[in-house]
């Protein structure tokens, strides 16, 4: 079965195409982004040998130093860095719903409020 694009959807790419030539690339945000990610990257990488990591292979108990070292690394992590995404995340959202709506919002956010309950 062949579906043919109707003109609204043809409309509708193209206007989306020409706000994403209109705005500039924000790169700091993308360097954030990346900034971001490393600490998450290390803070998985470092679960399986930390505290409180619950894994079915344990390495072997840590030295007092490394483990209060790491203990600390995992709290000033995980105390910021999701915050920081969804405040990244956030930014975007006005221009966003000025630009698709209520309609989109609430359509993506059906199965969030089917899993809840």
């Amino acid at each position: 079965m062949v579906v043919e694009r109707g003109i609204a959807d043809k409309t509708v790419e193209q206007s989306a195409a020409a706000v994403q030539a209109s705005r500039p690339r924000l790169f700091y945000l993308d360097n954030l982004k990346v900034l971001l990610i490393m600490p998450v990257v290390m803070h998985h990488a470092g679960q399986p040998c930390g505290p409180g990591g619950d894994w079915p292979i344990a390495p072997g108990p840590l030295p007092g130093i490394d483990l209060l070292l790491m203990s600390l690394f995992f709290v000033v992590n995980s105390a910021f860095f999701m915050g920081l995404f969804f405040l990244i995340s956030a930014y975007f959202l006005p221009g966003s719903y000025d630009r698709k709506g209520s309609g989109q919002l609430v359509i993506r956010q059906i199965p969030v409020v089917k899993d809840v309950l």
